[in-house]
């Protein structure tokens, strides 16, 4: 039960920061009721719509966003408190330090620090994200295809929060880089298809000779896969499902692979590259780096679906849940490199981002050896 873990870290930042406080009773009653406030939200989704797209205003939904995404930091941040609390206790035991500590200026300090993280680390997420850029070396890469500019969106989670107007200024940013073509490696939404279509119209202005190719993710089998591949087809994008397709410049070839997320219950990552031209270059879209790096028949696979964490101390553990690949570039083999997005939109669920930002990726393509 997901509003367990809200319950969970309220107690241990009430038990941790406000309990201890030298201050009157009266005071540490009122200051406890706001951990438990900021770990509603689970809860409360649970009675708007769910927690994949709660039935709120956005900026209401924002704002719980922004106080859970407080709440973990404030944990993040007691945790690292109450290790140096038990290392001081031991070394003024032991006399070799005498000063004092001021724990209500601490612990002010930490809610200070949280609550300032925790709002600009969620309300930032409604901007444009910056480019990350990467030059890509690709073995038996065409003359033609040197310089080759490919754009990565990943995980824009149009919904509960983004709306159309998120996309059109991704897409006024995309158009800025010249791309030869666009990838979006899935989780486009989270919604119906009669609700949500037309905040992707602006998709259509997308600049790139070789157009828009596109995975599913598994958001997309939350919010009616099948609907959605068909919707925004009339925007222009091209769904690769368990297929791939030859794009040609003069005499040289580049192959672009996609797989269905796994959610879809008929990946199948040998047949994307079934009756694929042998020494051609190829290119792997998988929403999830796991089921990306099960198919080294790519030169060069694209995923997303972790966010890269969301924040920096969760990297870890969403790594241990995607064979440990969480954001970057990851060299998987001499010839094989896997690059997991940290994402280009929120997800209503987890949306405040620490030391993780959302992306925009471009990616140049070079002659490898």
């Amino acid at each position: 039960m997901i509003e367990l873990q809200g319950l969970i870290i309220a107690i241990y930042a009430a038990l941790s920061l406000i309990l201890p406080l030298p201050i009157k009773w009266y005071k540490r009653l009122f200051l406890l009721i706001i951990p438990f406030i900021c770990g509603l939200k689970f809860y409360i989704y649970k009675q708007v719509g769910g927690i994949m797209s709660p039935q709120l205003p956005p900026y209401l939904v924002l704002i719980l966003e922004a106080l859970y995404g407080s709440l973990m930091l404030c944990v993040f941040f007691c945790l690292i408190k109450d290790v140096l609390s038990f290392i001081y206790f031991i070394l003024k035991k032991l006399r070799v330090i005498s000063f004092k500590v001021n724990r209500l200026k601490i612990n002010a300090t930490i809610a200070l620090c949280a609550f300032g993280f925790g709002f600009y680390g969620t309300i930032s997420q409604i901007f444009v994200p910056e480019v990350k850029a990467h030059e890509v070396a690709i073995k038996n890469l065409g003359t033609n295809f040197e310089g080759f500019k490919i754009v990565q969106l990943t995980d824009l989670h149009v919904g509960p929060i983004l709306k159309g107007d998120f996309i059109e200024d991704v897409v006024a940013k995309v158009n800025e880089l010249d791309p030869d073509l666009v990838l979006i490696t899935g989780d486009f939404v989270d919604g119906r298809v009669s609700a949500l279509k037309t905040e992707f119209q602006a998709l259509t202005k997308i600049k790139a000779p070789f157009g828009i190719l596109a995975v599913t993710g598994n958001h997309e089998y939350y919010s009616g896969a099948s609907a959605w591949i068909e919707a925004l087809k009339d925007y222009g994008v091209r769904f690769l499902q368990n297929e791939h397709t030859l794009l040609k410049k003069g005499t040289d070839s580049l192959i672009v692979a996609g797989v269905n997320d796994r959610r879809s219950g008929d990946s199948n990552l040998v047949k994307a590259f079934l009756n694929a031209k042998e020494n051609t270059p190829r290119i792997l879209m998988a929403h999830e780096p796991w089921d990306g790096t099960k198919q080294l028949l790519a030169n060069f696979i694209l995923s997303g679906h972790t966010h890269g964490g969301t924040m920096i101390f969760l990297q870890p553990l969403i790594a241990s849940y995607n064979n440990g690949f969480v954001s970057g570039m990851y060299q998987i083999n001499d010839e094989t490199s896997l690059y997991v997005s940290n994402g280009t939109g929120i997800w209503s669920g987890f949306s405040c981002r620490f030391l993780v930002p959302a992306e925009i990726s471009l990616f140049t393509l070079t002659q490898g050896k």
